[in-house]
């Protein structure tokens, strides 16, 4: 049964931890708003895999986008 109240009182990184079969995520604009909001929602859909991690990304992709 899914408790919606549970899930409303998990911080940010407890969402991390959630298994789930299928993660979907919803976003206006992450790029616009920062290169590191992007990193966070595609390592949460990818659980980490896809960009690496933050110093990387932020060294090989964000600084020079930017």
């Amino acid at each position: 049964m899914f408790c919606f109240h549970c899930v409303m009182k998990l911080t940010s990184y407890d969402y991390i931890f959630l298994s789930a079969r299928h993660r979907l995520i919803l976003s206006g604009t992450p790029i616009q708003n920062n290169m590191m909001e992007l990193h966070a929602l595609v390592s949460w859909i990818s659980n980490g895999h896809l960009l690496g991690c933050k110093a990387s990304f932020k060294l090989n992709f964000a600084d020079p986008i930017m």
